[in-house]
């Protein structure tokens, strides 16, 4: 079953067998054993200790620590963790891929080995969004939430404001959540989800369809946005909404005249840039869209 165990101020030893468990130590170092199931653990004191024996996820569940510490790592088994403490904390992953909450504070969080992701979720108070960017491992000022330092991070996931995320050259996965959200994959093959919002998509790095080619899962063109740097995107010399006559949409797509340069296949979803516009030269794919989008140049912004 369910269960929810909270100690006092003893040393506790509380054990949650199957079923989806929490586990509240209170102060006294505990030792909180969740088992089976999707378990949450509250880690107040220095000495609580956290115990997930089933390193199997499809019965051991996936397991979170809330932590109230001012430094906290994760222990085996143990999939997810939360800083709970609105001061400066440091949170440190496991071998899994995790998901590691920031908190309201100023943050170190060190994802270790896995395919780890760093949240906002919990760690916004206001209304102001995150600017976060995974090319770094400086420490960032977030904007939304303190100062926070990122290391060994692959995916990012916004707030519930407006949100700046940025990747770097590995192939990361940015969701903005809700807000206006702004996604830039960086380098790599990216997987980009503004959630609900008007979000925009920006590229600026130099563009390879086999090793820089985003996927772009839930753009929406009554609301979303693509922005295009016109460094990058040099035949597009005016900035501004891209202009009618340089963009085609078709399925099998292909530039036909002197300003096709931003071609959609409608039935592949294949996003395109013709460098020359008229088909003369290979076009390179840098996106991928859904299927069947009435995409049109008001959907692009060159910068």
């Amino acid at each position: 079953n369910a269960d929810k165990l909270t100690g006092n101020s003893g040393a506790n030893r509380l054990e949650g067998y199957a079923g989806n468990d929490t586990l509240d130590g209170g102060s006294g170092n505990d030792t909180m054993i969740g088992g089976d199931g999707n378990d949450y653990y509250y880690v107040r004191d220095s000495g609580d200790s956290v115990t997930e024996t089933n390193a199997t996820a499809s019965t051991g569940g996936t397991d979170t620590v809330l932590s109230y510490l001012s430094s906290y790592t994760l222990g085996a088994n143990v999939e997810n963790g939360r800083i709970v403490a609105s001061t400066a904390a440091n949170l440190c992953g496991n071998s899994l891929n995790n998901y590691l909450y920031a908190g309201a504070g100023d943050n170190v969080i060190d994802g270790g080995a896995g395919s780890d992701t760093v949240t906002y979720y919990y760690g916004v108070s206001g209304t102001t969004g995150v600017i976060v960017s995974l090319a770094t491992t400086a420490a960032q000022a977030t904007g939304g939430s303190g100062t926070d330092t990122l290391t060994s991070i692959e995916h990012l996931r916004g707030s519930n404001n407006a949100d700046q995320l940025t990747g770097n050259s590995a192939a990361n996965r940015l969701e903005g959540y809700a807000g206006n959200d702004t996604l830039n994959g960086g380098l790599g093959n990216d997987t980009l989800i503004g959630g609900a919002g008007s979000d925009t998509i920006r590229f600026d790095t130099l563009l390879n369809a086999l090793s820089n080619r985003d996927t772009i899962s839930d753009f929406d063109v009554a609301a979303d946005s693509i922005e295009l740097e016109n460094a990058i995107f040099s035949s597009l010399s005016s900035t501004g909404t891209l202009a009618a006559g340089s963009f085609r949409s078709a399925a099998g797509v292909s530039a036909v005249d002197a300003n096709d340069f931003i071609l959609y296949d409608n039935v592949s979803g294949a996003l395109h840039y013709d460098a020359d516009g008229n088909g003369a030269g290979l076009a390179v794919q840098f996106a991928s869209l859904s299927s069947g989008l009435a995409l049109t140049s008001a959907d692009f912004l060159v910068t």
